[in-house]
């Protein structure tokens, strides 16, 4: 009997922004990680699902075990940085929420548009400090 082998996601360590999910995406579907990053940042901007489908893999995908064993620390301090910023921008919608309900009656574009570009502006802050 032939035995098959079972492709198996990973977060990749060589086409990573922050926590590799896109790179392991485009790894698995051999897809251009472009495309993928682009996926998630408009499933973001429609309905916010793309940040939170993002988060949740980052969790639960494991690194790929074929990396080097240094990199699973800079991973750790990566995902450390990621639900930092998470933390920070969910007080900031709760404070908001309590500071201006106002805010909430909002259409999503007009919400979500800046906390994408706010996004954007924190992970190149982060990416250059590393």
């Amino acid at each position: 009997m032939k035995k098959t082998s079972v492709k198996k996601l990973y977060r990749s360590q060589s086409q990573k922004v922050l926590t590799g999910v896109c790179g392991g995406l485009a790894e698995y579907f051999n897809l251009d990680v472009t495309v993928i990053r682009l996926a998630f940042i408009i499933l973001t901007i429609i309905g916010g699902s793309g940040l939170l489908i993002y988060i949740i893999m980052s969790i639960v995908v494991p690194i790929n075990p074929t990396s080097h064993p240094h990199s699973k620390l800079h991973s750790k301090l990566k995902r450390k940085k990621l639900l930092g910023l998470i933390a920070i921008g969910l007080g900031l919608i709760i404070l908001t929420n309590n500071l201006m309900p106002e805010f909430w009656q909002l259409t999503s574009t007009q919400i979500f548009l800046p906390l994408l570009i706010i996004t954007l502006g924190f992970m190149m802050i982060i990416k250059q400090s590393e």
